[in-house]
């Protein structure tokens, strides 16, 4: 995490956060995919 505040650019910054946006978002692609997949199924 230190090297992380060493580099405070607003570049980085934004990086870190769309990557976490689009992990979660990813994330919840999956769930809803699988859930969708096995309510068709059971």
């Amino acid at each position: 995490m230190g090297r992380f505040h060493l580099v405070s650019a607003p570049e980085a910054s934004s990086a870190f956060l769309l990557s976490e946006a689009i992990s979660s978002v990813g994330l919840f692609l999956l769930k809803s995919l699988n859930a969708n997949l096995f309510g068709g199924l059971f």
